[in-house]
């Protein structure tokens, strides 16, 4: 190729140009290359993000306290309780890890009460608790905490010992609670969680009953 024809000129600017445009736009193409292989990514991710649903048992120690206007005291030893739990977690734009759980819990235990006289009497209480709770978790790798709150309706029967005399009713809860969810392998957590719930008896006692839970709860995640 002779360089000195005139007519090669223009085909040698117009490589060079081609050259140059091509080293301008390289960068350009390689940012689009990235943000494609980033969108492929994310889609992906997408596809293997969890729905964010856990359900499972959950199991420990419950306390009742009576506060009441017609017992001068009421002695209930801790006893056991248990149940389950479902929790489906979302993510908004305004915030994320919001949650809605939903549980039950079923407790049975025996006390004394007695009487602003001074005479006593045994009870056997059954108490089953539904609740449905807005919580919010924490991000966290491996452990996750969490705080609830709700409303919810506990069933309470009362039977006397003595006499087998019962009365039953339905009442209207508030709960609150708090706890962490450690995993332990993929798609499965385990951890301790704490719940006050405040019953508002109707009729069985003049005053007010508060619960307290400790339980550990496992959960399956999907």
């Amino acid at each position: 190729m002779n360089a000195d024809n005139p007519r090669m000129f223009p085909l040698i600017c117009t490589m060079i140009a081609v050259l140059l445009l091509l080293c301008a736009a390289a960068p350009c193409v390689a940012q689009e290359v990235a943000d494609q292989a980033e969108e492929t990514q994310g889609a992906k991710k997408a596809e293997s993000t969890p729905l964010d649903l856990f359900f499972g048992p959950q199991a420990g120690m419950m306390w009742l306290f009576l506060f009441a206007e017609d017992v001068e005291e009421y002695k209930l030893p801790p006893h056991w309780g248990y149940g389950g739990h479902i929790v489906k977690i979302w993510h908004f734009s305004w915030s994320r890890n919001m949650a809605l759980e939903g549980s039950f819990l079923h407790s049975e235990g025996d006390g004394e009460v007695e009487r602003l006289d001074g005479s006593t009497y045994t009870i056997d209480v059954i108490a089953d608790q539904a609740s449905a709770m807005v919580a919010y978790f924490f991000p966290g790798a491996r452990i996750t905490p969490y705080i609830a709150g709700g409303f919810g309706a506990t069933y309470l029967r009362w039977t006397i010992s003595d006499s087998n005399e019962s009365d039953d009713e339905w009442d209207l809860t508030l709960n609150a609670g708090a706890g962490m969810d450690v995993q332990i392998i993929p798609h499965w957590t385990f951890g301790p969680t704490m719940r006050v719930t405040q019953i508002f008896p109707q009729e069985l006692t003049k005053g007010w009953i508060t619960g307290t839970s400790l339980l550990l709860r496992t959960s399956l995640r999907f």
